[in-house]
C-alpha cells in the first residue's frame, strides 16, 4: 500500500509539472472536453499516435484545459466515462493490447481527468477493426496506424515503421545480451603476488665465518640459481579471467563483436603469464588460425569476435584468457565494454576487486667491496614455477 501511494504522489508531482511548464507535445496533449458518444473514435486515434510516438515514457492526456498563447483555462470536468468504459473500447480498437488510466485530478481547485497511456513497449500499434461514428462515418480502416510528431498526429510512413522495429530489436536485444566473467557475475576479486626483497650486503673480509671455500660456494649457488630458471616459470603478478558473451534471448544477434578497455592503473595485459628470457611470452595466433580474442598490448584494450555468427539462442561464447598486471598499490579496475552488432548497441561495465598480496624476501650478498648494510628494495613482479 506505502508502495502504491509513493507512486501515485510521485506521478501526480509530474503532471503538476506539466500542467505548469510544459506544451503539448509528443508525450502531452491537452483537450477542453471529455470524450463522448459523438467523438469517442477520436480517443482511438489519439491514444494510437501517442503509443506508436518516438518518445519513451508514459503519455498523458489532461482533459479540462485549454491552453492559448501564454494562458492557460481551467475547465471543470464531471466524468461521464470510466476508465474501466475507456479500457475496453481502447482494447475491442487497438492491438496489440495498451496499458491506461483514467482517473480524476485536482489543479489549483479544479477537477481535471487525465487519460495516462503507459509506456508503450510492443509498438507499432494498429486499428483492430474499422473505427466509425454514430453516423456510420468511418474514421479509421482496419490495421491504420497513426503517430504523434511534436504536436502533431499523422499516419505513420515506411520509414516511421522502419524506425519503430529497429528501436524495437534494440530494447529486446538489450534486455537479452549478458556481459560477464566465467563465473556469470560481472564483478570478481583478483589476488596478484608480487615480491619486495630486503638485501643485505655483507663484507667478506669482515664475515666471521668467511672462509676461501666460500669462493665455491658462492659459484655452486649461482650455478643452481641457472638450473632453476631453466624451468618453466611464470609471472604471479598477472591475474587472468575469461569474458562471457551470453545471448539469452529468442532474437539471433549478427556480426557482433565486443570491444573492451580497462579504466585503472594497468601495467600490462597479455595472452599468457609464462616468462620467457625473463618476460612474458607474446602468444600469437597462426595466420590461418581466426582470431576470437585480439589485444591491443600498448593501449591496453582489445576486442572480442565470436567465429561464429550468428549467436544464436542461448548460445554462450567465451573469450580466450586475458592476463592483466595492474600496479602493485591498485585496489580496484574496471573494463568499460561496448557491445556491436548489425542490428543493436550495447554497452556496460565489470569491475574487479584487486588484493595484491606483497611477499617479504630476503637476500645475503657477500663481496669484497661492499659495505655492511640492509636495503629495502622496490616491489618486484613474483615470477615463479607454476606450483608457487
Amino acid at each position: 500500500m506505502l508502495r502504491n501511494t509513493i507512486g501515485r504522489n510521485r506521478m501526480m508531482y509530474e503532471i503538476d509539472e506539466l500542467m505548469a511548464y510544459h506544451f503539448e507535445s509528443e508525450y502531452l496533449d491537452f483537450k477542453r472536453e471529455e470524450y463522448n458518444d459523438q467523438n469517442k473514435p477520436n480517443l482511438i486515434k489519439d491514444v494510437m499516435a501517442f503509443a506508436n510516438a518516438n518518445t519513451p515514457g508514459d503519455k498523458y492526456i489532461i482533459i479540462g484545459v485549454d491552453k492559448k498563447g501564454g494562458e492557460t483555462e481551467l475547465i471543470p470536468i464531471e466524468p461521464k466515462l470510466d476508465s474501466a468504459n475507456i479500457q475496453q473500447y481502447i482494447h475491442d480498437n487497438i492491438e496489440p493490447e495498451l496499458d491506461i488510466a483514467y482517473f480524476p485530478y485536482e489543479f489549483k481547485g479544479t477537477q481535471l481527468m487525465v487519460l495516462q497511456i503507459k509506456d508503450a513497449n510492443s509498438k507499432p500499434y494498429f486499428t483492430s477493426k474499422p473505427v466509425s461514428f454514430k453516423n456510420g462515418k468511418v474514421l479509421l480502416k482496419a490495421n491504420e496506424c497513426w503517430i504523434r510528431k511534436g504536436s502533431y498526429q499523422m499516419t505513420a510512413t515506411r520509414s516511421d515503421l522502419e524506425k519503430i522495429y529497429e528501436a524495437r530489436k534494440a530494447t529486446e536485444l538489450s534486455k537479452l545480451v549478458e556481459v560477464t566473467f566465467e563465473d556469470g557475475t560481472t564483478a570478481m576479486t583478483a589476488a596478484p603476488k608480487f615480491v619486495r626483497y630486503e638485501t643485505t650486503y655483507q663484507n667478506r673480509r669482515q664475515a666471521r665465518e668467511w672462509n676461501p671455500a666460500m669462493d665455491m660456494m658462492e659459484f655452486a649457488s649461482r650455478k643452481s640459481v641457472v638450473s632453476y630458471t631453466s624451468e618453466k616459470m611464470y609471472n604471479h603478478s598477472f591475474f587472468s579471467f575469461n569474458l562471457i558473451l551470453h545471448n539469452t534471448g529468442q532474437a539471433a544477434i549478427d556480426d557482433c563483436k565486443l570491444y573492451f578497455e580497462f579504466s585503472g592503473p594497468v601495467q600490462e595485459i597479455n595472452t599468457t603469464n609464462y616468462v620467457s628470457g625473463g618476460l612474458p611470452e607474446i602468444i600469437t595466433n597462426h595466420p590461418s588460425t581466426p582470431k576470437s580474442t585480439i589485444l591491443d598490448y600498448e593501449q591496453l584494450k582489445g576486442k572480442i569476435i565470436p567465429p561464429s555468427s550468428p549467436l544464436v539462442s542461448e548460445e554462450i561464447f567465451e573469450s580466450k584468457r586475458i592476463f592483466v598486471k595492474a600496479h602493485p598499490d591498485c585496489t580496484e579496475l574496471k573494463i568499460k565494454w561496448k557491445l556491436i552488432s548489425r542490428h543493436h548497441k550495447q554497452e556496460g561495465t565489470l569491475e574487479i576487486q584487486v588484493e595484491p598480496e606483497i611477499i617479504p624476501k630476503s637476500k645475503v650478498i657477500v663481496s669484497v667491496t661492499d659495505k655492511e648494510r640492509t636495503e629495502k628494495g622496490d616491489v618486484e613482479d613474483y615470477i615463479a614455477a607454476l606450483k608457487g
